[in-house]
């Protein structure tokens, strides 16, 4: 058996949709297995006194992770290319998959998209199987300066221009 992967993810957010492109590459280069699993932002991230994602009328990611989650009880691959496609949607073209007609669209043809891949996927994946040999090594980061945060805005500014929700940021009017 080779290397297998539990990622988590959650539709809405662009980080794990950026480090689900460089996984499938891996996975074409190396066959590491991937199993899809989910976490919610909206609860993790859910203000005292709010409802929950499951008790509100609508709510823009735990829709989409309903369909994920029912696509992978048949397979892990429609999951896969659900999410390759919604996330490239939303992060990627800026577009709002959790509106029918979008959603409509991504479900008749899914596919997946470029990301970081080839040499510089493998590589990285290298660097976090390394780790491996440090069972008491947690995480590694470096300081953004501000040219990585405006390299990182200008990656994620599909997914920023296409927000319509409510948040701290953007109150409700």
């Amino acid at each position: 058996m080779g290397d297998w992967v539990a990622f988590h993810l959650d539709v809405m957010c662009p980080w794990a949709y950026q480090a689900s492109v460089w996984i499938r590459d891996v996975r074409a280069q190396r066959g590491v297995e991937i199993d899809w699993r989910f976490f919610s932002l909206e609860e993790i991230n859910r203000a005292e006194g709010k409802k929950h994602p499951w008790e509100r009328p609508w709510s823009y990611g735990w829709g989409m992770m309903r369909v994920a989650a029912l696509l992978r009880r048949t397979s892990m691959d429609d999951c896969d290319r659900f999410y390759a496609a919604a996330g490239r949607a939303l992060h990627v073209e800026g577009r709002k998959p959790h509106r029918p007609e979008v959603a409509a669209e991504i479900l008749a043809s899914i596919g997946l998209d470029p990301g970081l891949v080839g040499d510089d996927a493998l590589a990285l994946w290298d660097l976090v199987c390394a780790t491996r040999r440090f069972p008491h090594l947690y995480e590694l980061k470096r300081p953004k300066t501000d040219a990585d945060v405006a390299y990182v805005a200008q990656q994620f500014a599909p997914y920023l221009n296409a927000r319509d929700w409510e948040t701290r940021e953007r109150p409700a009017r």
